[in-house]
């Protein structure tokens, strides 16, 4: 019982930081305005963050925990229907919408409404193939795969995999996939030596650096923050290495960590979902 209210309260907290963060930026309040340099900005860049950080271990955790089968598709109704009461809610409560909206919430795959519960899903339906593939590779060369895959565009600043800010099918799909990955090893009990402890506390320190230095990196060579949020993303390398260390500590320490299904899926809706935040600002 006090395991699930765990696991429930996490997964609420999560939600919360993700959907606040999410308010945040659509709001657009004026110290993400004004150019000038702030605690707020720097708040909220770090808040920003740690919001993708949250969904990157999500991603994972889905990918480590949850069984692939045709269950799925049971849980993707879930996400259809509780997306179109979300619309029918919104629309009762603001009095408007556009009907991009209202094909965005009947028709969710060919307008890519939630691209990273897309993802998700099409992940997990195959688990098991994904999993015998992935078998056939020591998991020191899976990451490292990642790493290229994900450190060249971060970079260069260049999309060169399609994988744009994370808020996609391809982003969500990967994630889910290294969890999967992680599922085919024993994490807890896996050999992690001094450089590999190393480098990932680097790892973690450098994706804290980066968030709180780029507002005033970008202020000073933009003019602007145009740059300030460039590795505030679910694809970023610095991102993505912190949710795998918070991944592999929490399996080491033996915090398990049960991810809800249903709160999971929600907390990606919301952030795949532009709508729903848009119409809550």
């Amino acid at each position: 019982m006090i395991k699930k209210l765990c696991n429930a309260l996490v997964a609420y907290v999560s939600m919360v930081i993700v959907t606040f963060s999410l308010l945040i930026a659509q709001a657009n309040p004026t110290f993400l305005q004004n150019n000038l340099l702030s605690k707020r900005l720097f708040a909220y860049s770090l808040l920003n963050n740690f919001s993708n950080v949250i969904v990157g271990v999500l991603l994972i955790l889905i990918g480590y925990q949850i069984k692939g089968n045709i269950k799925l598709i049971k849980k993707y109704i879930y996400i259809y229907v509780v997306n179109l009461l979300i619309f029918i809610g919104l629309f009762l409560w603001t009095r408007s919408f556009t009907i991009q909206n209202l094909y965005d919430a009947v028709l969710p795959i060919t307008r890519n409404t939630y691209p990273v519960v897309l993802g998700v899903i099409s992940a997990l339906l195959i688990k098991d193939k994904l999993k015998n593939w992935f078998k056939k590779y020591k998991f020191s060369v899976i990451l490292g795969g990642y790493a290229i895959v994900f450190t060249l565009p971060s970079i260069f600043n260049k999309d060169i995999f399609g994988l744009g800010n994370g808020n996609n099918i391809i982003t969500a799909f990967s994630l889910v996939a290294l969890g999967i990955a992680c599922s085919n090893v024993k994490i807890d009990k896996l050999h992690i030596d001094k450089k590999v402890i190393t480098l990932m506390s680097m790892g973690v320190i450098l994706n804290v650096v980066l968030a709180l230095s780029m507002p005033y990196i970008s202020l000073k060579a933009h003019g602007d923050f145009s740059t300030a949020y460039r590795f505030n993303v679910l694809t970023s390398i610095s991102v993505v290495v912190m949710a795998i260390v918070l991944f592999i500590v929490g399996q080491r320490l033996k915090i398990y960590v049960k991810t809800p299904e249903y709160i999971g899926l929600l907390v990606l809706l919301t952030y795949s979902n532009n709508f729903i935040i848009e119409k809550n600002c």
